[in-house]
């Protein structure tokens, strides 16, 4: 228990700084500014640390640690606007760990919940990214073209024209792959993929989940060299 009484205010906020930067002990620095919250209902304050501790965290990459801080934010400030933002941080974080799914969810939520521009652009750019990684070529794009949609400068359209672009002719490549009745290039098509993924949009993971598949599922295939080659290079 923490205590309560209006002279205990800046000694809770002390602790909560020793916490924080003297024994590197976030979390704990998190449950002394609640206290202090609870106890002054002085919301900007806490507002302000625990934004700047979860950043922080980031930065020095203890995901799960900045995960949590930006959690106890969205928790305790449903009505901030700052929530959407500390959304979209989540989302990130759970693209860091590889957690595209939860990524995914996250950024939906933070379109339905906070729709402000600031937040829908970002969500949607997340969105496109976990979707390259798990391989949704056609959903990706659909996110990139809401951006366009809704972003304004040359800036962004340049960026995003690119990627969309790759993203159709990944599209393209992918419905040759489930040509039921041509199975004729289905190894270079696949290979395609691969490198597309890997020199276009910038993703190694998922190039080398695709450089494996043009391995596996091609055994006899001569570009099976190839496809080696260039896992070895992405790993």
């Amino acid at each position: 228990a923490f205590p309560t009484s209006e002279r205990a205010h800046p000694a809770l906020l002390r602790a909560a700084q020793i916490a924080n930067q003297s024994l590197d002990r976030p979390l704990q620095a998190s449950k002394l500014l609640l206290a202090y919250l609870a106890d002054s209902g002085e919301a900007p304050i806490v507002q302000t640390q625990l934004i700047q501790m979860a950043e922080r965290l980031a930065n020095e990459h203890r995901w799960l640690e900045s995960l949590r801080i930006y959690t106890i934010y969205v928790e305790q400030f449903p009505a901030d606007p700052g929530s959407g933002q500390a959304l979209i941080a989540i989302g990130k974080l759970r693209e860091q760990t590889g957690s595209w799914q939860s990524a995914i969810a996250t950024y939906d939520r933070a379109l339905e919940e906070y729709p402000q521009a600031g937040v829908d652009v970002s969500a949607r750019l997340g969105l496109a990214e976990c979707q390259i990684q798990l391989g949704n070529w056609r959903t990706a794009r659909q996110a990139y073209e809401q951006v366009l949609k809704s972003a304004t400068g040359a800036a962004r359209r340049n960026d995003l024209t690119p990627r969309i672009e790759t993203l159709k002719q990944l599209e393209r490549f992918a419905n040759l792959l489930t040509a039921r009745n041509d199975h004729r290039n289905q190894d270079d098509a696949a290979l395609q993929i691969a490198r597309l993924v890997w020199q276009q949009l910038g993703a190694p993971s998922r190039a080398a989940i695709e450089f494996a598949k043009v391995i596996e599922q091609y055994p006899q295939s001569n570009l099976v060299d190839d496809a080696q080659l260039d896992l070895g290079r992405v790993l």
